[in-house]
């Protein structure tokens, strides 16, 4: 076979020559595909990486973000119940955070191998390590506060059953002797000590169930002093039966309070590890800094590699795109060259078809070159261009998410406190450029939070989702309305040089808050508060603007609700007044300074001491502060419930001691609050607490509710005092007279007592609009077979007109004053000697 050169000799020089060139296109054809198609390679391959690794963090780092979010939500829940929350006897609740603890270092656990840095993982497992000690020293604290708890209930038994059992001794000796008139001063001898033994078993179960280690220092030291004035007694008794008795019984009681069993130092103790759960908690709530650090360097991490993610993707989708249309265009260019080559006419109406696919890709038209059957090759190139435009369309959609999770409130799409702070601040530099004045709306919900209590947080987010709709349709566009967390929403809205712009939109809004939401088969009225604030009168950030539009919202709460109020000076004062005293009164049950005070009750009809009703008093400084001061706001804080347990314990405790003293008729009146009311089960549990560690009978503790609280939730209410009732309390309704309730609800309502407000009483027996509306309740208590009771009696004209219209009790300043428990103890006494 010839050689090439011998073969190319053959032809003639100009086929020759052609040859020749055809031979160079070919040759620099050939080398623009190879580079061009590597480069379309490597494209896709780079675009492939960049792909796995978006799919890598939206199936990895997304769902361990979640994962450690959701651990910090928990651990957080965990870190709020704050020492100042948990009651002494509170083994029950120390119980339930260490399930909560436990199951927050679970979710820990199982979320450490999952995150991407060995440092994170070395720090979340620092953090776990320190929770799971924290709970073991809790659990152990736990199990030795219960001990401790059992054993002091068992010492309290043991101090009733020996006191029953003296009492049931002594008290057919103390017959026999009163009938021995010779033996006076032993039967007066008697009479004391029997009376000192009441008192000790009272002060060794005061001693057993004290909250505060000042107060069973002082309750131990009364308990000696009755221990030392018996042994003073039993030297006036003659050595015999009965003086072997009592010293046998006393020895057994000094020994429950000052021998092995030491009924102090176990309350003592059992403080001692109230407090140690106390520092645990703290602690727990200082280390939770170190997971939220570690909590937004995830998310830091989580947000830099989708961001790096998505720019290598549309890099590498426009280096692709640009390649393969080259690499058409090569193929074009090819098919024209093998056309002119060699085939010429019967390739034209190809190439031609391809030119027209080519300009289709380059114009975005892909469905149309996909379409088109008779161009494979374009139609592939199209259908994996369009895969990768749907690749980088979800990227791009993953990434919107992202950023609407982190600046829009995920209940009402509102934006978020972060999304707020932002446009706020975009606002107050546009203004400052341009001369504008702009207000800040401060909205609160006025009565969501018993709603959210009572009818549980489903409902609770209905209303709040149905209110954020109608502060949307109340505002301009031009307004920026957000929320920044609970019932408490922001309005930033450009105004005129007039704040009346604002105080119009405040009062819309107010008129739409004000209609009923229904949820399901129920209306709730709900209403808000406003406060306004304005730049730059009032503040030149976002930050001091909020403050004093929130400061006037409280201001507007103060009136009353459902009404605004533009930010002033002086509500500075006010608002740091009030959170002054809501911390101050946080403290109070702690350090002792609220104190329980009673006003006596007596019959019209012979005068006798019936009982007394408690009242809460707040010692601060040694000043005594209002209760319309402290109560709204114990109210509002939810610190009415402990204050109200509070109460409950001590009341039944001293009317167990004054009993001894009154007989067993005397009774204590307790009064409920609409908090208390709002959760049953607590007060039911609380009521029950009280009873038994005091050992008062249901009888003797009757519960009061005013006629307005019965009336807010009158079918809820209803049930929960039927319950009472039937555990044997008797139900009084306070301030009779002043509320909405119908005739027909009282007729219905498990009462025993009602209480006739003073204001239907100040003016008898001369008030003629006194005396009809007086005369009508009391026909209407008679009717009903209710017992009825006249507050504020402070004349001896008022008495004696009540008792002759058929009032059975009365209360007031005609008896006395409200009167601290020792002095109410010594005017009891007085009472009892007058009438004997």
């Amino acid at each position: 076979m010839p050689s090439t050169s011998i073969w190319k000799s053959w032809l003639p020089a100009p086929i020759r020559r052609l040859a020749g060139v055809r031979a160079r296109i070919w040759a620099v054809f050939l080398a623009g595909a190879t580079v061009t198609l590597a480069a379309a390679v490597l494209a896709i391959a780079a675009f492939g990486s960049a792909s796995r690794q978006a799919d890598h963090i939206a199936a990895v780092s997304v769902p361990i973000l979640q994962r450690v979010a959701d651990a910090v939500e928990q651990a957080n829940q965990l870190a709020a119940l704050a020492p100042s929350q948990m009651s002494a006897n509170s083994e029950a609740e120390l119980a339930t955070l260490l399930e909560q603890g436990q199951q927050v270092s679970k979710a820990l656990q199982q979320t450490v191998a999952t995150l991407p840095r060995p440092d994170y993982q070395r720090q979340l497992s620092v953090y776990i390590e320190s929770l799971d000690s924290n709970l073991e020293s809790m659990n152990r604290v736990t199990r030795a506060r219960l001990t401790l708890r059992d054993q002091i209930n068992a010492d309290v038994d043991e101090a009733s059953r020996i006191t029953d059992a003296l009492r049931i001794v002594l008290s057919p000796i103390g017959a026999a002797m009163n009938n021995d008139s010779t033996r006076a001063r032993q039967l007066y001898a008697l009479q004391e000590i029997k009376i000192e033994i009441h008192l000790l078993h009272s002060l060794i179960t005061r001693v057993g169930f004290e909250p505060d280690r000042l107060r069973v220092a002082k309750e131990t030291n009364a308990a000696q002093d009755a221990l030392d004035r018996i042994d003073l007694r039993l030297t006036e008794m003659p050595s015999g039966g009965i003086r072997d008795v009592v010293i046998k019984a006393v020895t057994q009681l000094q020994a429950l309070m000052f021998g092995e069993q030491n009924v102090p130092l176990q309350q003592m103790q059992r403080l001692e590890a109230r407090q140690q759960a106390d520092d645990l908690l703290e602690s727990n709530r200082s280390q939770m800094n170190a997971l939220r650090r570690l909590q937004r360097a995830i998310q830091a991490d989580t947000a830099s590699d989708v961001a790096a993610s998505t720019a290598a993707m549309s890099r590498a989708f426009n280096w692709a795109r640009t390649a393969l249309i080259a690499l058409a265009l090569f193929a074009v260019a090819g098919a024209l060259l093998l056309g002119w080559l060699f085939a010429g006419p019967l390739l034209g109406n190809r190439l031609v078809a391809l030119a027209h696919g080519v300009e289709d890709m380059a114009g975005g038209k892909l469905d149309t070159a996909i379409a088109d059957k008779g161009n494979d090759e374009i139609g592939r190139l199209a259908e994996a261009l369009r895969q990768f435009q749907g690749l980088a369309r979800e990227r791009a959609r993953i990434e919107n998410e992202l950023s609407r999770l982190a600046n829009f409130d995920a209940l009402t799409s509102l934006p978020n406190r972060h999304l707020l702070h932002q446009r706020a601040n975009d606002l107050i530099e546009h203004s400052a450029r341009a001369g504008q004045r702009f207000a800040v709306l401060f909205v609160d919900l006025d009565r969501f939070k018993p709603v959210n209590d009572s009818q549980g947080h489903e409902v609770g987010d209905l209303v709040l989702h149905e209110a954020a709709g109608r502060l949307q349709h109340s505002v301009r566009r031009t307004d920026m309305l957000g929320r920044l967390g609970g019932d408490e929403f922001v309005l930033l809205m450009e105004m005129s040089h007039n704040i009346s712009d604002a105080e119009l939109v405040a009062e819309k809004i107010i008129e739409v808050l004000r209609e009923p939401f229904r949820v399901g088969e129920k209306n709730f009225f709900i209403g808000a508060s406003i406060g306004i604030s304005r730049y730059p009168d009032d503040g030149h950030d976002f930050a001091e603007l909020l403050r004093k539009a929130d400061a006037a919202m409280y201001n507007a709460k103060a009136l009353g609700g459902n009404s605004t109020a533009i930010y002033r000076e002086e509500m500075n004062v006010a608002v740091s007044k009030r959170l002054e005293m809501e911390s101050a009164l946080r403290h109070a049950l702690d350090t002792g300074e609220l104190e329980v005070w009673y006003q006596p009750k007596a019959q019209l009809q012979d005068g006798r001491i019936s009982g007394a009703e408690a009242l809460i008093r707040w010692r601060r400084d040694g000043k005594l502060i209002s209760p319309a001061e402290f109560i709204p706001l114990a109210e509002e804080t939810g610190l009415i419930v402990p204050i109200g347990a509070y109460v409950l314990r001590q009341a039944a405790v001293d009317a167990v001691h004054w009993r001894a003293i009154a007989g067993d008729r005397f009774s204590v009146a307790v009064n409920l609050s609409s908090r208390q009311l709002i959760h049953p089960e607590q007060l039911v549990l609380a009521v029950e607490e009280a009873l038994q560690n005091s050992g008062l009978p249901a009888a003797a503790l009757e519960l009061e509710v005013t006629e307005s609280l019965l009336m807010q939730n009158l079918s809820a209410a209803s049930l929960l005092l039927e319950d009472l009732r039937h555990k044997g309390h008797r139900i009084a309704v306070d301030d009779f007279g002043t509320g909405y309730a119908s005739l027909s609800y009282v007729k219905n309502l498990p009462i025993d007592i009602l209480k006739i407000d003073q204001t239907f009483v100040r003016g008898l027996p001369t008030d003629a609009g006194d005396i009809a509306v007086a005369s009508a309740l009391l026909g209407l208590g008679k009717a009903l077979n209710f017992v009825m009771v006249a507050e504020g009696v402070e004349t001896v004209e008022q008495r004696d007109y009540l008792r002759e219209r058929g009032c059975q009790i009365m209360q007031g300043y005609y008896l006395s004053k409200p009167l601290p428990a020792a002095q109410f103890e010594q005017w009891l006494q007085g009472q009892q000697s007058a009438a004997a």
